[in-house]
């Protein structure tokens, strides 16, 4: 690719990632146990959630250099990798979520000590 032709093609990849984020957050919105069930904001949110996600998907598939190569999903080992990624790192991120609650409310330390200084 001309040197010229990559920053027009960079833009044109970027608002594939809004769609991308937009879609998770609604998802995960409308399965939120405390608002699970038939209420209309859960379902706007499912709905929303999914046609974003269709929208990411087809936006990536036209994209000359896509920022998530639907060739990746071709390979079934690949696939079957971050099927299995995916209750795992689910599971992790509800512990480090639960933790905090747990150390805040019934060891009483302080937010400050939960969180601590980041290790990066």
């Amino acid at each position: 690719m001309e040197p010229r032709r990559a920053p027009a093609a960079f833009v044109t990849g970027l608002p594939s990632d809004i769609e991308s984020k937009s879609c998770w957050g609604l998802a995960e919105q409308g399965l939120d146990p405390v608002i699970a069930g038939r209420d209309p904001l859960t379902v706007t949110a499912l709905v929303a959630g999914i046609v974003l996600l269709a929208g990411f998907v087809v936006n990536e598939w036209r994209v000359r250099q896509p920022i998530m190569p639907l060739r990746l999903f071709a390979s079934r080992e690949r696939v079957g990798a971050y099927a299995g990624r995916i209750p795992f790192l689910g599971a992790m991120m509800g512990f480090w979520f639960f933790i905090t609650q747990y150390l805040q409310v019934t060891g009483h330390v302080s937010e400050i000590v939960v969180h601590g200084p980041s290790c990066g």
